[in-house]
């Protein structure tokens, strides 16, 4: 493999529980965005196979989510799609997952964060969904998970304009959970990422299935769901630890079975 293929790839290593995916500068390419695609499927099937992965925290550098795609055309064709989705890919991933979100996330890179269950940033962060100017629009989830988190008129606003939304903005507007400095960024992440760990693996999956699942459903058929989670997480090992950890007043050890 060519020096600049390596430099082109995602980089991944685990601490205890957490799996960090780490995204290289982007390259304006679509052969640079079919070999993210590619790498991350293998990765996340690995993930999503792996009961020791509580937590993923995905992030990169000042420029690694800048995907400014002007000069390649969207998507012809399905399965061109699915070779060239990122975002899609990185929703699929059944644990929770927190972005690190700094310098310019753009593009592709927005749709990226959009797809993450929790996003933190630094104050330099700025977010644009600039495809209009392309004569393109969002193909990798952009126009339908943005409205979910902010609203129909702040999405509307964002991508027919094109403009920038600075951290405080995106503090504000809900698209983020948490703005702090930049030389904090990685250790705030981390933290958070430690603590949830420590929760009950099973519970937490069920619990970001149940809420993004039940969504779409009816009230009535979104309560079924919740409750049908209930009920498996009684099966489990977990379960029991955790009744007995409160009974013995000590920290629960779960084992995610």
């Amino acid at each position: 493999m060519s020096k600049i293929m390596s430099e082109q790839e995602i980089s991944f290593t685990n601490i205890d529980y957490i799996q960090k995916i780490h995204f290289p500068p982007f390259v304006d390419s679509i052969e640079h965005q079919m070999i993210l695609s590619a790498q991350l499927t293998s990765i996340i099937q690995d993930i999503n196979e792996n009961p020791d992965v509580r937590i993923v925290v995905i992030e990169g550098n000042q420029i690694s989510f800048n995907f400014q795609t002007n000069n390649l055309p969207s998507p012809q064709t399905e399965k061109e799609m699915e070779e060239r989705q990122i975002a899609q890919l990185i929703a699929n991933i059944k644990c929770p997952t927190i972005m690190l979100c700094s310098g310019s996330i753009v593009a592709q890179g927005f749709e990226i964060c959009l797809s993450t269950d929790i996003r933190i940033c630094s104050s330099n962060t700025v977010f644009q969904m600039p495809q209009l100017y392309w004569n393109q629009l969002p193909w990798d989830g952009g126009t339908q998970r943005l409205s979910r988190l902010i609203g129909i008129p702040k999405s509307l606003d964002l991508m027919l304009t094109g403009r920038n939304m600075n951290a405080e903005e995106a503090i504000q507007s809900g698209l983020v959970h948490q703005m702090t400095e930049p030389n904090k960024l990685e250790t705030t992440g981390i933290e958070l990422a430690k603590q949830m760990s420590e929760y009950a693996p099973i519970a937490m999956q069920y619990t970001k299935e149940a809420i993004l699942n039940g969504y779409e459903l009816p009230l009535n058929a979104a309560l079924t769901l919740e409750l049908d989670f209930n009920v498996l997480l009684h099966s489990t090992h977990d379960r029991l630890e955790g009744i007995n950890s409160f009974l013995e007043k000590r920290a629960p050890d779960f084992q995610g079975s």
